[in-house]
């Protein structure tokens, strides 16, 4: 018989009927027989009443009223269209569009009740349910009202650094070759606990113990060291002994026996920069060798070696400092490419810094700006009975900008007569008669004056009552570089800006020549006359453009790297930034006013210093300081970036000499001549590098060899 709760909850059908008229053969069945048959009953029951009654488990009791739509109990306004609707069985899980949802009225097995009906779109083979699902009405379950949830971005954990910049969300609005502007703290490591003693050797030439909880700050991008093993293979021979005629010493003759010798082996390290993905994945791996550039907390620079497991990431510190940079983005339509997650840009240059990722930002939002406050005056009247009138300018110095021109710098002053607008000559010399031009001269006070022509050469000013106006900047020289962070105020504010900050130190400010300065730059324009066509002419004009103190040329004729090669040094040692306006005019005017198919690259210095200990006797007629305070005065101005030139080297007999000449000297001993960074030697002579011509690969940058601040160590004689 079928069992009492079916019969009271359905109306028989047919097939229900035929499985009735088996009950009396599972009465009489085996014990095990009758439960198959049972079960094969319940089976049969449950395909008679599909369409028409299913009982489920889950979020809601479904009716299957046809095969694709189903009734849920109970109503649910919450169930809409165009929602999801997951049914699932032990083992089976099928994902479904809900086309349509309503409220239906339902009358079955003499029970009424409003349900949900929902209609279904998906994976329905012959237009049914799965079997699956068909044929399983107490295992069903149908889990509705389905929310849209944002999809996360996949998480970013690598510290910032290096030519591939990969942002947080998307970003539109990017052009390839746009300035923008970087600013964060430096990645932090710490040393694992298990780090006894680390070497770390300082730029400085000092050296110190690290240990595990030490915390550095990353300088640098970091260096993966591959090994490459050099086999050496000795010549291999036969053992033999000799005895040598007489003794070494007391006792008997002694027998020396030679042994062979086996290959030697000597492994060389290759260095990798790592990228950030790749060093996040090295940290932790024993089996690597890291080269890391590491700044202490009394900021210190100097290198370890180490492997991945002895460092961890850390979070920055509340008082690390803020470094800022300019960059750009490079040039070319793969530049910058968008994803859901995000934007990723390539940048013209690698960062200089490594920032920690969390509370680094970039703002897009970057302008240039220069030095000089503007100014507007009335110079004068002009009166054209007057030949060669002239004016000055009520405030000073003039400011000069730079610019992409042979002296690398281009004048702010414009001078309007009436509505019109007059141009700079370098010279009115040959000018013509009606050419409507000035130029302009500064006396040692930096007053300038602003020149009319005569009606010969250049036109005279016509009459009128304050027609000759002047609308200039004021503000020059090296007080114009300012460090980062410096400038935070707008004299006039453009409206939806809320304040400004200069990212980067101002560069390329340099003061009014002094005469000295005067006598060695003047034949450099005569000697190229605004054109650079032999290398020589190359390292003149860069010598002589505005913002450059010293240059190196060379030509490689051949090669990845042909072209010329020019080492550039900023006004008195500065590094020239290749986002600067200095660096960028310079390529432009040498490209122009040179030979536009030569490749040119620029490249700056090497900064190389050098340390002294001298020995020195006084003579006792001096007071002791004084001399001690002028010989170091001596040899800082004699080693300094002023008097040095590129590739000029040290020798102990230049430093002894200089020393030697302070007045109250008697005499002068250099004990120790040494490069920063290495042992303290008695090095007869330091050299410095000069960029070498290379087939395969640019050359290095010229070096520079100056005295390192502080790099004396003095002692007195007895």
């Amino acid at each position: 018989m079928l069992p009492a709760n079916l019969q009271s909850a359905v109306e028989i059908g047919t097939p229900l009927m035929a499985m009735a008229d088996n009950a009396e053969a599972l009465a009489n069945a085996p014990r095990h027989g009758a439960l198959s048959a049972y079960q094969a009953i319940i089976t049969q029951v449950d395909a008679a009443l599909m369409g028409n009654f299913v009982a489920v488990t889950g979020k809601r009791q479904p009716l299957v009223r046809s095969p694709d739509t189903i009734d849920i109990m109970p109503v649910d306004d919450k169930v809409i269209a165009e929602g999801w609707a997951l049914l699932s069985v032990p083992h089976s899980v099928e994902l479904y569009r809900i086309v349509e949802a309503g409220v239906a009225s339902r009358a079955e097995y003499l029970l009424a009740g409003q349900t949900t009906r929902l209609k279904l779109s998906g994976e329905l083979p012959g237009g049914r349910l799965p079997g699956e699902f068909e044929h399983a009405p107490r295992t069903l379950a149908v889990h509705v009202q389905s929310d849209a949830l944002a999809l996360a971005r996949e998480p970013l954990a690598a510290p910032v650094y290096g030519q591939t910049l990969a942002l947080d969300h998307p970003v539109d609005g990017l052009a390839p070759g746009q300035a923008i502007a970087l600013s964060g703290t430096r990645q932090r490591i710490r040393l694992a606990r298990g780090v006894v003693a680390l070497n770390w050797q300082g730029d400085d030439g000092s050296t110190r113990t690290l240990t595990g909880g030490d915390t550095l700050e990353l300088v640098e991008a970091p260096v993966k060291l591959v090994p490459a093993p050099l086999i050496f293979g000795l010549l291999r021979y036969q053992p033999i002994s000799l005895r040598l005629a007489g003794r070494i010493g007391p006792g008997p003759s002694t027998a020396f026996t030679l042994k062979p010798l086996g290959p030697k082996i000597l492994v060389f390290y290759t260095p990798y920069t790592l990228a950030p993905e790749d060093f996040v994945a090295a940290i932790g791996n024993g089996a690597l060798r890291l080269r890391l550039k590491l700044r202490d907390r009394d900021g210190a620079v100097g290198t370890a070696t180490l492997h991945g497991d002895d460092i961890a990431l850390e979070a920055a510190h509340e008082d690390d400092e803020t470094v800022r940079e300019i960059a750009f983005i490079a040039k070319g339509l793969d530049a910058i490419t968008h994803t859901r997650d995000r934007t990723t840009v390539q940048l013209a240059e690698a960062t200089r810094h490594v920032y920690v990722r969390l509370g680094t930002t970039v703002n897009a939002n970057v302008a240039p700006a220069t030095h000089g406050e503007t100014v507007e005056a009335i110079l004068g009247d002009g009166d054209g009975s007057r030949a060669n009138q002239h004016f000055r300018l009520a405030q000073a110095p003039l400011t000069y900008v730079s610019a992409a021109t042979p002296s690398g710098r281009a004048s702010t002053l414009a001078v309007r007569v009436g509505d019109i607008r007059w141009e700079e000559a370098d010279t009115l010399y040959d000018a013509a008669a009606h050419a409507h031009v000035f130029d302009t001269a500064q006396d040692d006070a930096a007053i300038t004056t602003v020149r009319f022509g005569d009606g010969v050469e250049g036109a005279r000013l016509p009459g009128g009552s304050s027609n000759v106006r002047a609308r200039y900047r004021k503000g020059l020289g090296v007080a114009g570089n300012v460090a980062a962070g410096k400038l935070t105020t707008l004299l006039s504010r453009p409206l939806g800006v809320s304040e400004v900050l200069n990212p980067e130190a101002a560069t390329g400010g340099e003061d009014a020549e002094t005469l000295d300065k005067a006598r060695d730059n003047a034949p450099l324009t005569v000697l190229t006359l605004d054109r650079a066509v032999s290398i020589t002419d190359y390292a003149d004009f860069a010598r002589a453009f505005a913002g450059i103190d010293k240059a190196h040329a060379l030509w490689i004729p051949a090669g990845p790297a042909r072209g010329v090669f020019i080492t550039i040094a900023g006004v008195d040692g500065a590094p020239v930034p290749t986002t600067s306006a200095t660096y960028t005019h310079l390529l432009d005017a040498l490209t122009e006013y040179g030979d536009p198919l030569v490749p040119i690259r620029l490249a700056n210095y090497i900064d190389a210093r050098f340390r002294t200990r001298i020995a020195v006797k006084v003579d006792p007629a001096h007071a002791q300081e004084t001399v001690l305070a002028a010989i170091e005065a001596a040899l800082n101005a004699h080693f300094g970036f002023a008097r040095r030139a590129f590739g000029q080297t040290v020798s102990i007999d230049e430093v002894a000499a200089v020393a030697q000449a302070v007045d109250g000297v008697v005499a002068a001993h250099v004990s120790q001549l040494y490069r920063s960074g290495t042992p303290a030697e008695p090095n007869a002579r330091l050299f410095a590098a000069l960029p070498v011509a290379s087939l395969t690969a640019l050359p290095a940058a010229a070096e520079l060899l100056t005295l390192a601040e502080p790099g004396i160590a003095l002692e007195l004689m007895p």
